[in-house]
């Protein structure tokens, strides 16, 4: 019992003992000091000593007082030595009042960006409602298209306009034609500049004859570019080489024109006349190609410094002035001033419909009707009768010659030349 009651007062006292030299009484109750007590006070002693070497306590002192009463008042005594130094290494001790301000620091810290998250996460599933609700509205834009180009595709196809060409059709052959004939090659199909004639192509670089978009009144157009060795830069408004495309058409077909550029196609006369009277003064070039070049026949062209075509209001008068040259005769002297006929509208004044009889849309002459017409019904062969085919009058007089491959190409030229008033 006595040693029992000794190990939970030391034991308490050791609990509180805190720093550098303490001084710990606790008392308890015992039996008298006699002799058959004293072997039980001898292994207290021995254990108190022993637990106190643990506990760093430099020495136990203990008494007995007798009491009174009768009773044994036992009282010791533990001297707290200065506690050895932390090992080497060992992290300092930490300041509680210090540790708590940082930790309220950083749980601040948290609380302002959980709040910045918060706004943030607002203005995002703003941004994506109104994202989702432009996007439905864009679905409902691109629904009205489709039923327009639906719309406008019936409506091509009822009026015959289905071999007009489109921004983005891709042509399959080309012919290349130059001052000394005709070599055949693939085409270019290119995306170029917003640009409104081929010669504005040139500044960026592009050299190769091949089929382009341009844009004519903010309106994509593609055409056939001749472009030759980065000097010279021709838009084709007319194409002819192997018959593939019925040129015997309506006023409305050669108004917006029809065919494919990268083969056979007539550009459109009222693209002709905005391009031509867009405040830049055109030249016309004209190249004919012989059935038979070998017989020394050189391909033939003309070459005039004025060219532009007045509005639908005249029937697209053609005003054609300044010959500059050629290799061959001008057979389009009469043409000049004339409007443009088609077999569904005599623009001649003359009683006798020249489109119907000789086939194509051009700008006939008087009774005669073909001192030229380049977009007459193709005829294989070259030599034709009564005016019918590609015809160029003076080619092999006094016979009326059809062409194989014909091209009217248009350029910018110096402002410099003086026009000749109509």
């Amino acid at each position: 019992m006595t040693v029992r009651l000794l190990d939970d007062v030391m034991a308490g006292y050791l609990a509180t003992a805190d720093d550098s030299t303490s001084c710990g009484i606790a008392a308890g109750s015992l039996p008298n000091r006699d002799d058959e007590a004293g072997e039980d006070y001898i292994q207290h002693t021995e254990k108190i000593t022993s637990n106190t070497q643990r506990r760093s306590i430099s020495d136990v002192v203990i008494m007995d007082v007798r009491h009174p009463g009768g009773a044994v008042l036992l009282v010791f005594a533990a001297l707290l030595v200065t506690p050895p130094p932390p090992p080497v290494g060992a992290a300092p001790a930490l300041d509680p009042q210090k540790e708590l301000r940082v930790l309220n620091n950083l749980i601040g810290k948290v609380e302002k960006t959980m709040s910045v998250v918060g706004r943030g996460t607002k203005t995002l599933d703003k941004i994506l409602t109104d994202m989702e609700s432009r996007f439905d509205a864009l679905l409902q834009n691109v629904t009205r298209l489709e039923q327009q180009r639906d719309g406008l595709m019936e409506l091509s196809d009822s009026c015959g306009l289905n071999d007009a060409p489109l921004a983005g059709d891709s042509g399959t052959a080309a012919s290349e034609a130059d001052d000394e004939g005709v070599t055949a090659g693939p085409t270019t199909t290119a995306e170029a500049p917003r640009v409104k004639d081929c010669e504005e192509l040139l500044p960026y670089g592009l050299t190769q004859s091949g089929v382009y978009t341009i844009y004519v009144d903010n309106r994509p157009v593609r055409v056939f570019c001749r472009l030759e060795d980065g000097v010279d830069a021709w838009t084709v408004i007319q194409r002819r080489q192997d018959g593939s495309v019925n040129f015997n058409r309506s006023w409305a077909d050669y108004k917006t024109g029809f065919g494919d550029p990268a083969v056979e196609y007539w550009l459109g006369n009222e693209i002709i006349h905005q391009i031509t009277n867009s405040g830049d003064y055109y030249t016309l070039y004209i190249y004919m190609e012989d059935w038979d070049p070998e017989d020394g026949d050189a391909p033939r062209h003309i070459q005039f410094d004025e060219f532009y075509l007045d509005s639908a209001a005249t029937g697209y008068k053609l005003r054609l002035n300044l010959l500059r040259g050629g290799n061959i005769q001008n057979a389009m002297y009469y043409n000049t001033g004339q409007p443009f006929t088609t077999y569904d509208r005599d623009n001649g004044g003359y009683g006798a419909n020249c489109a119907k009889r000789y086939g194509g849309g051009w700008w006939f002459y008087g009774h005669a009707c073909v001192y030229a017409n380049l977009n007459g019904n193709y005829v294989q062969g070259g030599h034709t009768q009564n005016g019918v085919g590609l015809v160029w009058l003076y080619w092999r007089s006094p016979d009326w010659y059809s062409a194989k491959v014909t091209e009217m190409r248009i350029m910018k030229r110096d402002a410099s030349i003086p026009v000749r008033q109509p």
